[in-house]
Formats: structure tokens, C-alpha cells, sequence
């Protein structure tokens, strides 16, 4: 068995409301890390983290549990906790023991009861938290909705750090406003992305898009308002270093855009 250092250890919970998407979302990232040989589905019941026969009849999870994998030569430990109101104490027991949760949204729902709930959790422990917008794929997904649904409940902090390219059938893929770049996928492939130039239609967007973030990710750092106020802009570098002591600071939660049944994003 392969052993890690530490520094190289990733414990990561995987929250949200029930049927948001959470267990898909973690069948993908498995498949596209090569650890099974198939895309595992929930309503067929092959998804590794729904393995118990309750959890395969309902259609859902009812207890946590972990899948890990290897990624960027880190060792993932994903928890996988139920998202149903009578199962909910399965995430708050989770939560301590973890470095990071997602929070997963379902893109046509937006925010919902146990979503606001599985924050407030996370927000006593003071835990840095990535939220990602999944089912982009679903008749009724909305980018602009479930942004609103999400900074109004949970504040202007709340900032995609992508945008979707298309939606509902047409989601294709995201833009990443970092590197400011496309990033397209195969329907239900691989989940290797193919990386292009943004798409003309999108450019103004996703310049305002990456405007804001940057103005947020230099706000709570005096070296990068610094270089904002000079430039006009913050280097690539320093954007990702600061967005990552931002979320560690709880200052930033960045919004990815996704699809688990698709494997896209």
C-alpha cells in the first residue's frame, strides 16, 4: 500500500440536501480518477458510496461513508453523508473530523432546508468550504438562479470561480475565470477536459466575472489590494495562492458548475 505524507492527505465531506446530486458527484470523481471501471449510477445501484441495500432501494443515502482516491499526487478521503432531515446527524458527525466539505447544490432547486442547515454546521467549525452547483444538465438549471439563491442566503462571499457553457442539454463545460480559459467535456466520458479559448459570446462575461472575483480575493490582502490598485488586475499566481488563503480564512466560498451523471466540470 502506497503511503503518504501528510501534507499530501485530503479529508473532504461531501454535504448538501437530499437528491442534490452529492453521491453522483462522487461516482464521477472516482471514474475520472481510475478508480472504477465504470461510472457508477444511483438509480441502478451501482454507485460505490450507496452500497447498503436500503440505500439502493430508496434510491438514497442513509449513512456516511468514504471513498478515496489519488489525485495531483494527493490522497482524497471523501466522506459522503446523507442529505435527508432524519439522516442529517451523519454529516454533523463527519464535519469535525474533515479539513474542507463541499457543498453541493442541485442547479434547479437552488438552496434548501438541509442545505441551510449543513452550512450552519460547518460555519460553528469555522470550516473552508467549496460549493458546487451540480445537475447543470437538468431541464430547468439556471445559472443565474442558483447564484441568487446562493449569495442571497449565504452572502456576496459566495463567487463562481466558473461559469457554465451552456445549460441544461447544451452543458458542454466551464470557463475557468482563473486561468480564463474553456474547458469542454464529452458527455459522460472520460471527464478530461479539452481546454480552448473562451467562446466570443461569453467574453464580456466572463471578463466581469473574473473582474469580480479578483476585486473579492484581493479585499481581505494589503499586498494583492496593492497590486490591484497598480495594475488594475492580480497575476495569475497570485490570484489561485490568494484564493486559497481565502478559503482557509472563510472569506471566499468559490462556486464550480457540474454535472455527476454527465461527468462534465
Amino acid at each position: 500500500m502506497k503511503t503518504y505524507e501528510g501534507d499530501n492527505v485530503r479529508n473532504v465531506a461531501v454535504i448538501g440536501h437530499s437528491h442534490s446530486g452529492k453521491t453522483s458527484l462522487v461516482s464521477a470523481m472516482l471514474f475520472t480518477a481510475g478508480v472504477t471501471p465504470r461510472l457508477g449510477r444511483v438509480d441502478d445501484g451501482s454507485a460505490i458510496t450507496d452500497y447498503d441495500e436500503e440505500e439502493i432501494a430508496r434510491q438514497m443515502t442513509v449513512s456516511a461513508s468514504v471513498a478515496t482516491f489519488e489525485w495531483s499526487k494527493a490522497k482524497i478521503n471523501l466522506i459522503d453523508t446523507p442529505g435527508f432531515n432524519m439522516f442529517v446527524h451523519e454529516a454533523e458527525l463527519a464535519l469535525p473530523a474533515v479539513d474542507a466539505a463541499l457543498l453541493v447544490v442541485d442547479s434547479v432547486s437552488g438552496v434548501q432546508v438541509v442545505t441551510q442547515k449543513v452550512w450552519s454546521m460547518a460555519d460553528k467549525l469555522a470550516l473552508p468550504r467549496v460549493v458546487i452547483c451540480t445537475r447543470m444538465d437538468r431541464e430547468r438549471a439556471d445559472f443565474e438562479r442558483v447564484m441568487q439563491s446562493l449569495t442571497g442566503t449565504f452572502g456576496r462571499n459566495v463567487v463562481p470561480v466558473q461559469l457554465p457553457i451552456g445549460a441544461e442539454k447544451t452543458f458542454t463545460g466551464v470557463v475557468d475565470l482563473v486561468k480564463m480559459k474553456a474547458y469542454y467535456y464529452e458527455i459522460g466520458g472520460n471527464g478530461r477536459a479539452r481546454v480552448e479559448e473562451i467562446p466570443a459570446n461569453m467574453a464580456e462575461q466572463a471578463k466581469a466575472a473574473h473582474e469580480a472575483l479578483v476585486e473579492l480575493v484581493a479585499e481581505g490582502d494589503d499586498v494583492l489590494m496593492a497590486e490591484f490598485f497598480d495594475t488594475g488586475t492580480i497575476a495569475e499566481e497570485h490570484i489561485v495562492s490568494g484564493i486559497h488563503n481565502a478559503i482557509r480564512e472563510d472569506r471566499l466560498f468559490p462556486v464550480l458548475f457540474a454535472s455527476g451523471l454527465g461527468n462534465i466540470g
